[in-house]
């Protein structure tokens, strides 16, 4: 009797992984939390153009546009501290860089062209782009926080004595339509929205949630899976005329672990009604966004630097991935790695119905890893030597960041860039078209030698008309 070759463990399990994703796709589809947006995409960018006729007007519209969404998104990965001295694309760049453009609220005449268009950009060109000048930068989100938007208004009453009123779910808070705009969904820190539905309401009242006590919010955090939950609190204020008005933000991070808040203040023209409306809002949009902006910035400036990393800066490590809840901690730690931008490459060497092998290439630090991955809900930690995943807040060895560096697991450094970068004018292949005079070349040969110790064969730059 001939015997049968038992079916490689590798391939039998993902073979069924496969079969029980299909038969699961719905149901998995209905349950997952809301996900974040593409950080390489930039929404919103305003154009107003006048040029000789209509045809040029969009030309120049859409071409100004696309440099100011590059600009944006440059300042969106790197930290502030750089802002003043990032370097500008070549046109070049600026057109290999672009994915796709979406054009919005058009409007035109014979000479003047206006639009509010959507940029979206190719994460190859543009880290390309950051890794050629050298520059650190975060792409990773952090994980979604539910926002909560209360909106007060101020007013006076009949007798001129003053009046305000709070709203959450009713239809006229215009606040919670702000946070709805896409831009919130390609941020850093992105924000997820309530359906504002009846059980949403019979959960959280605005009085209750003015109290900002985390065991008010329990209950909606719940429905949405969320650890955290973000209160916004926008009062508004206008003058007697009603032609001015002043938003003042408050931000409320609150999670079991505590509060932490952020303020944002932005005056100027009063809220008037949308093309083809009556109605005038409730709070002006503009300056709804420029609270947002002043008052979530240091927070999230404080995400970059856990999570700033050089693409030349790369590792690999290889990790035991323990299965303690069967193929749903597989599925967990494999959807983990997947979402993470830095890490470049993990492969899986071995696979059993309690664990595998995975060997993991990423960028950055082990406690930055670490740090994205509990994000997700995955532990990364150090056990008998051997760096160890898990799907779950738990963790059976130590935190990368309680170890002493000579005492973690083994980590390999594969990758090292030049501390220098190339000056912005230089580019292979073709001159920079806003730098009309060529560079010192001593300062292009000192990058050539440093890329050459590395990279014998690398293509040599040359200094723009050379």
């Amino acid at each position: 009797m001939q015997s049968r070759r038992p079916a490689h463990p590798v391939r039998f399990l993902s073979a069924l992984l496969g079969l029980l994703a299909l038969i699961g796709a719905g149901l998995w589809a209905a349950m997952a939390p809301a996900r974040a947006g593409d950080v390489f995409t930039v929404h919103g960018v305003v154009v107003d153009v006048t040029a000789e006729n209509a045809r040029d007007a969009r030309v120049k519209a859409l071409d100004q546009g696309r440099a100011l969404a590059f600009r944006t998104l440059l300042e969106r990965l790197t930290p502030q501290a750089m802002h003043a001295s990032l370097p500008r694309p070549t046109l070049e760049t600026l057109v290999e860089s672009e994915l796709a453009v979406e054009v919005d609220r058009e409007k035109a005449s014979s000479v003047r062209y206006i639009a509010e268009v959507t940029y979206a950009f190719r994460p190859t060109e543009v880290r390309e782009f950051l890794r050629l000048n050298a520059l650190s930068y975060s792409e990773n989100q952090a994980r979604p926080v539910l926002v909560v938007p209360v909106l007060v208004l101020r007013g006076t009453g009949p007798q001129g004595e003053p009046m305000e009123q709070a709203l959450l779910w009713e239809p006229e808070n215009d606040w919670a339509a702000v946070w709805r705009d896409p831009r919130f969904s390609s941020s850093l820190l992105p924000v997820e929205t309530p359906f504002g539905d009846t059980e949403d309401l019979l959960a959280l009242d605005a009085e209750k949630a003015l109290n900002a006590q985390w065991a008010d919010f329990a209950p909606l955090a719940a429905r949405y899976r969320a650890d955290e939950v973000l209160l916004a609190v926008a009062t508004v204020s206008r003058e007697a005329q009603g032609r001015t008005e002043q938003v003042d933000l408050t931000l409320a991070r609150l999670s079991e672990d505590g509060l932490e808040t952020a303020q944002g203040t932005a005056q100027g023209a009063a809220a008037v009604p949308e093309p083809g409306q009556t109605r005038i809002p409730t709070i002006a949009r503009p300056l709804a966004l420029e609270a947002i902006d002043i008052a979530m910035a240091p927070w999230i400036e404080r995400w970059k630097e856990k999570t700033l990393v050089s693409l030349g800066e790369q590792q690999r490590l290889s990790a035991t991935a323990v299965f303690r809840s069967g193929l749903a901690d597989w599925r967990a730690i494999e959807t983990a790695l997947a979402e993470i931008a830095t890490i470049i490459d993990h492969r899986v060497l071995a696979l059993s119905a309690t664990g595998a092998e995975i060997e993991l290439t990423f960028a950055g630090s082990v406690d930055q890893l670490a740090l994205l991955l509990a994000q997700r809900t995955v532990s990364l930690s150090a056990l008998n030597n051997l760096w160890v995943l898990e799907a779950g807040a738990v963790a059976s060895g130590v935190a990368p960041s309680e170890l002493d560096p000579a005492s973690r697991p083994p980590v390999e450094q594969i990758y090292l860039t030049p501390a220098t970068a190339p000056p912005a004018a230089y580019r292979p292949g073709a001159p920079d078209p806003y730098a009309g005079e060529p560079g010192p070349a001593a300062e292009v040969d000192d990058w050539n030698r440093a890329r050459s110790a590395i990279d014998p064969g690398a293509s040599q730059m040359a200094p723009v008309g050379q």
